[in-house]
């Protein structure tokens, strides 16, 4: 349902792979702390992958997530202009108007 929304109820995105990629990474960030607070209070992991991991594993984990995210965004963005016929603006045409 949130995929029928989204592509063919909901007005185009906004947001670019740089700032979708900035995005993922301050919700990915923020979640491991949340996890890692949870972990001080409570003595175990809610997921038991964290036990296994060290913290560069999960770091790597949450970065990869996040590039994961990020992904996604890119490729809803084009199925969403495909689908409901809008045109990416290319860099190439914004230079030449701003040339005009």
């Amino acid at each position: 349902m949130l995929l029928t929304d989204l592509l063919l109820l909901s007005p185009p995105w906004a947001i670019s792979a740089i700032p979708a990629l900035g995005l993922s990474l301050a919700i990915a960030f923020a979640y491991w702390f949340w996890i890692e607070l949870c972990y001080s209070y409570n003595g175990f992991y809610p997921y038991p992958l964290f036990t296994l991991l060290d913290t560069q594993q999960r770091a790597g984990l949450f970065v990869g997530s996040a590039f994961l995210m990020t992904a996604s965004t890119v490729a809803l963005k084009w199925v969403y202009a495909r689908l409901n016929g809008i045109e990416q603006p290319s860099r190439l045409g914004s230079l030449q108007k701003k040339k005009a």
